[in-house]
């Protein structure tokens, strides 16, 4: 299922603060794509927890990600670190 950007956003502050680490990092928007079936155990976090779960992808479609033929670009994956980083010290500025 998609969302429209202002609906992940007003979902929870971490979306919202994983979407601004994201497009510093990156210098793009990201894609907003609600998934998680291969992770069933986040739905267990959440209602458990009662805290929103917010997953970060950071490979595309065709790095064939659990394939016998799986990669990932290293520029990529240093951006990706930064871009958690970030998201850490927005969430910490934020109060969370």
């Amino acid at each position: 299922m998609r969302l429209r950007e202002a609906e992940w956003e007003s979902w929870c502050v971490p979306a919202a603060r994983a979407r601004h680490a994201g497009q510093a990092t990156f210098g793009r928007a990201p894609l907003y794509n609600r998934e998680g079936g291969s992770v069933p155990v986040t739905a267990s976090f959440e209602s458990i927890l009662g805290l929103p779960l917010v997953l970060l992808g950071f490979t595309p479609p065709d790095d064939h990600a659990h394939a016998p033929n799986e990669s990932m670009d290293l520029d990529n994956y240093e951006t990706a670190i930064r871009t958690v980083i970030r998201t850490w010290d927005e969430l910490a500025a934020s109060g969370l």
